[in-house]
């Protein structure tokens, strides 16, 4: 099996030599599989990779639509919102809990109330113990509707209200709204965020979630042609792109950019369709 995977930053060359290391493969993928059904606490290599290639493909389609459809991103607010949910007052209910009765009904709210399709969301601990969520939505939302929201919902549990015999007001900075204007690359900024692994206490349960569109999401892969296999070569010789050996396969990486100015936008242009074909219709109201 000789294919190619892409994503937003870099594109993988992929050779396995025969059946029998294609087996091995398939086994050892089934295998980490199972391991990352049971819900550890913490985010795994292999959970890290996948996320990060939904983020790309997800801030690749918001792109999209921002060039190529100007007038439905001003009407329909198309753009990256980058949230931080916390906690007001030390956390007094279980994980699952807090996910089930505050993030659930505040994405639910966001859906019905701001027409958010797309949102990636992932959990983890602060220094004090608390669980809190960063969130990602194809819309924009104020900030002071997000905190207001947010308040009221966790505010079921009592947070607010906790927060406010202590503090003697209940309007905790409990939200954060991420300023994406001046960074470089929003996608690898947003990865870093969601990503990120510090070892403070296991997650009760899931540690990430996305919208449906995301489930069954995986980098596009597409046949490794000969012509393909004549410019890898010459990127080796040039010392462009290092390959590295596995038990099963050989893998070449290279950076998209630079594929773009070595070989033009060919393939650029296929990850695009490709996620295009995904997430942008639903984006643009309607389906392929």
């Amino acid at each position: 099996m000789e294919a190619i995977t892409i994503s937003r930053s870099k594109l993988i060359l992929t050779t396995v030599q025969d059946e029998v290391t294609k087996a091995k493969m398939s086994n050892a993928s089934l295998a980490n599989l199972i391991r990352n059904k049971e819900y550890n606490g913490f985010i795994s290599k292999a959970t890290t990779k996948r996320v990060k290639s939904m983020i790309e493909g997800f801030i690749t389609s918001i792109e999209t639509v921002q060039h190529k459809h100007k007038k439905v991103a001003i009407r329909e607010k198309i753009q990256p919102t980058f949230a931080t949910l916390t906690l007001p007052y030390k956390q007094f209910h279980k994980d699952n809990i807090i996910k089930r009765k505050c993030l659930t009904p505040f994405i639910e709210e966001l859906k019905k109330f701001h027409n958010v399709k797309l949102y990636v969301w992932r959990a983890e601990p602060q220094d004090n113990g608390n669980i809190h969520f960063h969130i990602l939505l194809d819309r924009y939302v104020d900030w002071s509707d997000i905190r207001t929201r947010w308040n009221r919902i966790i505010n079921k549990l009592e947070y607010v209200d906790a927060f406010e015999q202590k503090w003697g007001h209940n309007n905790p900075n409990s939200t954060d709204i991420h300023g994406l204007e001046k960074v470089g690359s929003i996608s690898s900024y947003i990865c870093k965020y969601m990503t990120k692994n510090k070892v403070r206490r296991k997650i009760e349960g899931r540690v990430w979630g996305a919208s449906k569109e995301f489930h069954n999401f995986k980098n596009l892969r597409i046949p490794f042609t000969y012509d393909l296999l004549e410019v890898t070569e010459m990127l080796v010789e040039s010392g462009t792109i290092f390959p590295k050996l596995y038990d099963y396969c050989r893998i070449f990486s290279i950076k998209m950019n630079k594929l773009t100015d070595l070989i033009g936008s060919k393939i650029a242009a296929i990850y695009e369709h490709y996620i295009n074909s995904i997430f942008t219709s639903k984006l643009l109201n309607y389906e392929t």
